[in-house]
Parts: structure tokens; sequence; C-alpha cells
């Protein structure tokens, strides 16, 4: 059974990012969010041994310990599940916007001033370098020639922008121009904060020359938490104080009731017929593929069968034919292995707000099949959490006011 966990921090807090504190132009470390799903993984399967009383030294040694039957050792996370890393916000669950999202703005002055919401669109097929007839998105066609012509409204990607289920159910059914009121801003979420450090040499107590940093930590705001989905803990995980992120900032963790609704999925038949020509795949949380040489989605292989370059592969046992998509930049996942006392290797994944359009037989069946569901490696640390939306012909975006 799933239980959803919150953690309201007390002070700041440090994800560091994946850089090295050696490498060049490394001023000031940053700290991701929301964090990592192996950080939120350690605090919690730490704060379940320090409940249990648990002897580190005698884990670390002992291979048949009873508790790595219950929060496993190293890579091993025995039956602990994760879903997340989510945010909470004013007692809502928001998902990161999709990187197709629009955010038009008539104030010059302030641009995160959005009056308007539209999507990237799907164009004509170009040869570049992933092949001949490669279909790319672009601006849409239908306003972005008449507001670069009225010089007052143009258009950015929301890329620090999240929004709440209700707004991600609209944005999913194709209902773009109504989610204004579903929208957060990131700043309306943490603030950030910069640190000066240096490191220490214990044995003589004294700071190593050299060795100063500078770091910038986030402080949430009221109102906002961290929270993660969790199976396979028992009774084993309890409310009370845990050590969260980087320098081992407090945080309180304890049970939740809040309101996580997950997006709805879309009905197929609320699209007129000749709009509708495929879904869309949304990425909620990283996307970790296998080094099996896949494109983009997993399993995923490139054809040139036909006039349009396209990806052809299986989810969840349907089959897709992937035609575009709309990917930001890699995220880059590192960290500290606790149980080797070493740095672990860099991954790179698929960022949140990805999206990808198909095209399948039954799009309904797609639907039903994919949505709320997870793609790729490591599931089991919420990796690859999907919505499935419908893709729409460019100018069959609707309103709540044109449905029946």
């Amino acid at each position: 059974m799933s239980q959803t966990w919150e953690l309201s921090a007390i002070d700041t807090l440090f994800f560091r990012e994946s850089r090295p504190m050696e490498a060049p132009g490394s001023s000031e470390l940053n700290s991701v969010f929301p964090p990592p799903a192996r950080t939120l993984a350690g605090a919690i399967r730490s704060h379940i041994g320090e409940t249990q009383g648990v002897d580190w030294q005698a884990f670390n040694k002992d291979e048949s310990h009873e508790l790595r039957s219950i929060i496993g050792y190293g890579d091993d996370l025995a039956d602990i599940q994760l879903k997340g890393t989510w945010v909470h916000y004013k007692g809502q669950r928001l998902y990161p916007a999709p990187l197709t999202l629009l955010g038009f703005s008539d104030d010059k002055q302030d641009l995160d001033k959005i009056t308007e919401t539209q999507v990237l669109e799907i164009g004509k097929p170009y040869e570049c370098d992933l092949g001949k007839n490669v279909r790319l998105a672009q601006l849409p066609i239908n306003s972005s020639n008449q507001k670069n012509s009225e010089s007052t409204s143009r258009p950015s990607p929301l890329q620090n922008y999240w929004l709440t289920a209700d707004g991600f159910t609209r944005l999913l059914a194709g209902n773009v121009t109504t989610i204004l009121d579903s929208l957060v801003q990131q700043n309306e979420l943490f603030d950030n904060e910069h640190r000066l450090g240096i490191a220490r040499d214990n044995q003589i107590r004294s700071v190593k020359e050299g060795m100063l940093y500078q770091t910038r930590h986030i402080r949430l705001k009221q109102e906002v938490a961290l929270s993660v989905d969790v199976s396979g803990v028992g009774d084993y995980l309890q409310a009370g104080m845990v050590k969260l992120g980087g320098e081992g900032r407090m945080a309180a963790l304890s049970a939740t009731k809040i309101n996580h609704h997950f997006p709805d999925k879309p009905s197929a038949e609320s699209a007129h017929a000749d709009a509708l020509k495929g879904i869309i795949i949304y990425l909620l949380t990283p996307m970790l593929i296998a080094d099996d040489n896949s494109d983009f989605l997993p399993g995923f292989k490139q054809s040139e069968a036909e006039p349009i370059t396209h990806w052809q592969g299986e989810l969840q046992g349907i089959r897709l034919k992937l035609i575009s998509s709309v990917i930001g930049k890699v995220h880059r996942e590192g960290g500290w292995d606790v149980a080797k006392h070493k740095p672990r290797t860099v991954k790179s994944l698929l960022p949140a707000g990805s999206a990808f359009y198909c095209e399948t037989e039954d799009i309904q069946k797609a639907i039903d099949a994919l949505h709320n569901t997870q793609i790729g490696e490591e599931q089991h640390l919420g990796r690859g959490h999907i919505a499935v939306g419908l893709w729409l012909d460019a100018n069959a975006h609707i309103t709540e006011g044109q449905r029946s």
C-alpha cells in the first residue's frame, strides 16, 4: 500500500548539482529543485534505521543484518518503491509545465505577467542531423506572426512554471487557453540564498588553505513542501525529523492526506476526428534510458521506411510511431554512494517536461494503457512517470466554452 509522506523544511536546503567543486567556472554550486529521487530515498532509509536504533557499523559489515530486508543496502532498496519527488503548494500537488507550453505577455517590462498560453506546433519535415524528413517543433503559426507584428507580446517557454492537477487535466484534453489560473511560477515556491564556506582540517582544528567555496541554498516558502509516495515500508516509517540533502539540513517528515489527485486522462471522443493526430506523452519526472542504443524513448529505433522520418517502438504493449519530440537540457544526476564511500557515476536523464508526439492505431487504447504509468529504467525511484494527452491539429485547440 502506498503512503504519501511530506517533508517540510526547517531551514534552507541544499541539493547539490552534479558539477564537482573543482570544476572550471564553478564559482558557485547551485541547488537543484526538486531534489533527486535518491536523496529522498536516502533520507527515508536512514530515518527508518535511526528509529529502529540500528548500529550502522554492524549494519555495513553484516550482510545478513535483519534491517537490510527492510531498507536494503547500497543500490538495493529491498521492497521500497518511490513515486515523486512531488511539490505541494497551498494544499495541491504541482506538476512541471511541459516544455511545449508557451506564455505570452503584453507587459514589456515584466515578461512574467502571462496573459495567454499556447503550445508549440509540429511543423513540416526538414532535413537535419536526425534524418532526411524530420518534423520539428515550431512557434504557433496562427498567432506568432500577428504577435510579432504588433511588437507587444512575445512568446517564451514556461520552463520554470508548474501546473496544478486541474490545469494539467485541461492541458491534456487540449484546452490550452484555459490554464492561466493553474500556473505557478517557481519563484512563488522558494527563494535562493547564497552561502560561503571553507573546508576544515579536523586533525589540526584549522581551515584548509585555498578551499573556499560558495553554494546556493533554497528556502521553501510558506505552504510549500516536498512529498513522495512510498510503498514497501510497512509500519517502519514514522513521523519525525530527518536529515535531508547536503550539510544534513533538517526537515519534518509526516504522513499526509493532502490532495494528490493525478491529472485525469483525456477522452479521444472529445475531439473532432479530423483534428486528432495522436497522443502526446509528457514526462513528469526525469527518465533514465538504458544504454541499448535507443533513441528518445526506451526501445525505440529510427525508421526511414516512409517519407517522414520517425521512430518505432512499444510501450506497455502499445505500438507507437514517434513523430517528433520536445526535450529540454539533459538532467545530470550523481551523488554520494554511502555504501561504497565514493561519488556515484553521473547519469544523464531526459528532464521532466519533455514531450513526445506519437501516432498509434487506437488512440483511446493507448491513453488508457499509458496514462499514469512509468517508462525507462529505475522505476523504483519514481523515474519516468508519464501523463498522456491528445495531439490535436494546430488549429483545433479548444476552450471549455467551445465544448458541447
